[in-house]
């Protein structure tokens, strides 16, 4: 789905994507979190590294809908959005959570959405694990 259109749907507007430079920010600090709350990703560091660093992320502004969190993930276009204003140098437990369902996308080959939401990070080794929703 377009990203404007699924914006719109939701009362937002999309304010700027990320620069490769915010996108690093995030990318490091939640993989540093991840890693060092479970220390068997460890060797696992540079994967997950790598894959949040192609994540497409977005500044948006809340036009009205006071019902939506101030950071989402978009399984519809595999992005993050960020509310406008908020600090992501400070990675907060909701940052991380939605960076984890970016991690556990699944997709088939044809880009089709297959799985979202159990610990997988698709080539890495654990499997199974529901650590997203103990995130918050």
């Amino acid at each position: 789905m377009n990203l404007n259109k699924k914006l719109s749907k939701l009362g937002m507007e999309q304010v700027r994507e990320f620069t490769q430079e915010e996108v690093r920010i995030v990318a490091e600090n939640v993989t540093n979190k991840l890693t060092n709350a479970f220390p068997i990703l460890d060797s696992q560091y540079n994967e997950i590294l790598a894959k949040l660093l192609y994540c497409k992320m977005y500044f948006v502004e809340n036009k009205g809908n006071i019902n939506i969190s101030n950071v989402n993930y978009l399984y519809e276009n595999h992005s993050i959005i960020y509310e406008k204003g908020i600090d992501i140098r400070k990675i907060n437990d909701k940052i991380i959570h939605e960076c984890l369902h970016f991690i556990q996308d699944a997709r088939a080959t044809n880009d089709k959405l297959n799985k979202i939401g159990l610990f997988h990070f698709n080539e890495l080794s654990l499997n199974g694990l529901g650590i997203n929703e103990a995130s918050d």
